[in-house]
């Protein structure tokens, strides 16, 4: 097992994240700017606060739930039928991002819905 270092998950961090879900064999990831949501950290951004690279984090979630714990950043998963989902995710790297990502970032949090969590 690789050591882990001390970045930690922190506002405007860009953090990389790897998935598995149970009863699937389609590992995917995905990446984020960590605290950019205009309504303030999602449910998922909370329970990622300050873990580092290498931590693990493993969530149980109904097909509602989803929505609501992936907030805005919701998008970035691929769409999952089963129900309930259970998920483990592993942060591979938390870096500075650059100063246009986080803009990018931003903008796209902003202008996502509460419907669906992003157009």
């Amino acid at each position: 097992m690789k050591p882990k270092t001390s970045a930690k998950t922190l506002h405007m961090k860009k953090v990389f994240v790897s998935a598995e879900m149970d009863g699937t064999d389609q590992p995917f990831s995905f990446e984020f700017i960590y605290g950019v949501a205009p309504h303030g950290l999602t449910p998922l951004e909370m329970m990622l606060a300050d873990k580092g690279e290498g931590d693990e984090l493993k969530l149980e979630l109904s097909q509602a739930q989803i929505h609501e714990v992936f907030g805005h950043i919701g998008f970035l998963i691929p769409t999952i039928r089963q129900d309930p989902v259970i998920m483990h995710l592993k942060v591979e790297r938390v870096e500075e991002p650059d100063q246009r990502e986080v803009i990018k970032a931003m903008a796209e949090a902003a202008s996502s819905c509460d419907c669906c969590g992003g157009h």
